[in-house]
């Protein structure tokens, strides 16, 4: 069955040093340092082979998370959330028109304020900086920890071709898409952090003159944790169609500077700022990036999102590294985590379903139960989780009983036991 995907047939994704057609396609389909001009290679053989392999009904292997979503029914996967627009691809021959280029999404580099505990150093500096003096050791190894092997993320990873996009390039790249890609409808940002990354202004302010601005999407990822202008970042967003602030938020206040590395009172006194100064047509997203963390604290996370009162709530799934995922957590506390959900949905009640957040974040807890109660997990992770909060612990220089009230990790008997 064919799967024409938006995302292949008209999208990019720069990843600091190569190009691929989403967020989430993992296969390198062109290395940036070789040429970095998309005009040049949207329809390289590698973009062709690629998008063919879709339209013939086959997963490339570089799109296994939305393969995953779709074959365990947990939720809606990136390639079925948008409908394709066909009208400008060749199914013969999987060259799409530069009229067909609709998305992209430009990562300047890894450079982070934070090392959050989900990421790794191919997307943070500041993990970088936690592991400059750490060696893996047997235990590492022997548990697969590859945030610590560095091996999560090593697909995204070669040192001969590793670049960034400063400020030059990225305005280059983007005087390509007014020059060539009439149709570009949606840009989306990330990082690293990209409000801490000198390119991501500038390049919003020339982006600003594409033809179609008037009618554009962009959306930026971030921690918002970062310092920065409100005034100067609104005004920058202002002169597009619509805009979306997604910010990675993953945790209560309780948890955050465990797991983030950030302050929650200088989150709540950015957003606070923005808010007061936004446009209409900038709507702010909260996500939460849900793993094994987040289940000990599910309910609590929910509440304060609710409390930052935004335009959405969101969840995304933790697949990998396997010792994250959060149906790990049904393992021990199968009956804990079903409460917490519920929990979780029972408190959106509280709040008029009139409030966009309340109604959006109905839908992505459902998802995360979906996935949790139907996934199956390997009882080895649930150890490798244990082994990764010894080390994580050791070299963040912080301890896991300080910050979770409700779990305590008893270190020596190597046991994650529930508080009563």
């Amino acid at each position: 069955m064919s799967k024409p995907c938006y995302y292949a047939l008209g999208g990019l994704n720069l990843k600091q040093q190569f190009a691929t057609s989403c967020p989430q396609q993992s296969d390198r389909l062109q290395y940036l340092a070789e040429e970095h001009l998309p005009s040049r290679y949207f329809n390289n053989e590698e973009f062709k082979k690629h998008r063919l392999d879709l339209l013939h009904g086959n997963w490339p292997t570089g799109c296994d998370m939305c393969q995953q979503v779709e074959e365990h029914n947990s939720g809606t996967s990136m390639r079925q959330e948008t409908p394709p627009d066909t009208r400008w691809t060749d199914y013969g021959t999987g060259t799409t028109r530069f009229e067909g280029l609709k998305t992209i999404e430009i990562r300047f580099s890894n450079s982070c304020n934070m090392a959050c505990l989900h990421c790794s150093a191919a997307f943070s500096s500041g993990w970088m900086t936690k592991l400059k003096r750490y060696q893996p050791d047997e235990i590492d190894r022997e548990h697969r920890l590859i945030q610590l092997t560095q091996d999560m993320h090593r697909k995204h990873i070669d040192e001969k071709l590793r670049i960034e996009l400063d400020t030059k390039m990225a305005l280059e790249i983007v005087d390509d898409l007014i020059e060539n890609f009439p149709n570009l409808e949606r840009v989306d940002f990330a990082g690293g952090e990209v409000l801490y990354q000198k390119p991501f202004l500038p390049t919003l302010r020339r982006l600003a003159e594409h033809p179609n601005a008037k009618n554009m999407f962009v959306m930026f990822h971030t921690n918002f944790n970062a310092d920065f202008d409100p005034v100067h970042l609104n005004d920058c967003l202002e002169k597009f169609g619509s805009c979306e602030v997604k910010i990675s938020v993953d945790s209560s206040p309780k948890i955050y500077e465990y797991f983030r590395g950030g302050s929650w009172e200088k989150l709540t006194s950015n957003i606070n700022k923005f808010k007061a100064v936004r446009s209409k047509k900038t709507k702010i997203c909260l996500i939460c990036t849900t793993g094994v963390y987040q289940i000990m604290q599910f309910k609590d996370i929910i509440q304060g999102f609710l409390d930052l009162e935004c335009d959405f709530i969101d969840t995304s799934i933790i697949f990998t590294p396997n010792y994250l995922n959060p149906a790990l957590m049904m393992l021990d506390y199968r009956k804990f985590t079903i409460d917490q959900l519920n929990s979780s949905i029972a408190l959106l009640t509280k709040y008029p379903r009139q409030r966009r957040d309340v109604y959006t974040a109905y839908g992505s807890i459902k998802d995360v139960y979906q996935y949790v109660t139907n996934h199956k997990v390997d009882p080895k992770d649930w150890i490798a989780f244990k082994e990764y909060i010894k080390k994580t612990d050791k070299i963040w220089k912080q301890e896991f009983n300080n910050y979770f009230t409700n779990f305590q990790f008893d270190k020596e008997k190597n046991r994650i036991y529930k508080n009563v």
